[in-house]
């Protein structure tokens, strides 16, 4: 199965799990990017969440076991719709499911001891399934205790939904990319103008 190529826009590799739906506020168009665990793979492998060899890995676990390649996909589902939830809809009951799942990621987990000045990390007892949910679900939480958060602006488009760390000079980007989106609504805007002139 070829790699899936995810866009990345967000500025932060946990938010990236935010845009893995495209056309988020439409009901019509609404498409799913994290549909199979190849996929999952795949997206935490480019983010940063899975180094090349746990990818693989994890790969063969997942296309062996049914049961844990499902499991992958709704974790990772889950996941992202809490944190949505949490980050963007500032839902609290949402905020508890990820603080669980939070939880959850430090069971059989530990703190590294830094190394020539680096942070600490968190290192797995062993790579399995779970992993890369287990690091980005880290991530989410790392992101909402940190004063980036208030960097946190979500596209203009009225249906696309994807969101971003705004770090732009005069945190004024208004669109999650602006060869696309950006793109798509200045066109739009351009043509009501044009035929309102006429």
């Amino acid at each position: 199965m070829a790699t899936v190529r995810f866009v990345q826009v967000a500025g932060d590799p946990a938010l990236e799990l935010l845009n893995t739906v495209d056309w988020r506020l439409s009901e019509e168009r609404r498409g799913e990017l994290l549909g199979d665990a190849p996929r999952v793979l795949d997206w935490a492998a480019q983010t940063g969440f899975l180094d090349s060899a746990e990818r693989v890995r994890l790969g063969e676990v997942v296309d062996r076991d049914t049961d844990a390649a499902l499991a992958l996909v709704n974790d990772a589902q889950r996941l992202r719709e809490n944190a949505y939830a949490m980050l963007v809809g500032h839902d609290d009951a949402a905020a508890e499911r990820v603080v669980e799942r939070y939880r959850q990621s430090l069971v059989d987990a530990r703190l590294a001891a830094a190394t020539d000045g680096e942070a600490l990390r968190w290192l797995e007892a062993s790579t399995t399934p779970r992993t890369p949910v287990d690091r980005a679900v880290r991530g989410v939480v790392d992101l909402a205790r940190s004063d980036r958060v208030r960097l946190l602006q979500q596209c203009a488009d009225d249906v696309c939904g994807w969101v971003y760390l705004d770090t732009s000079p005069r945190h004024n980007r208004r669109w999650c990319s602006a060869s696309d989106c950006g793109d798509r609504n200045r066109a739009r805007a351009y043509y009501r103008r044009r035929r309102a002139a006429e």
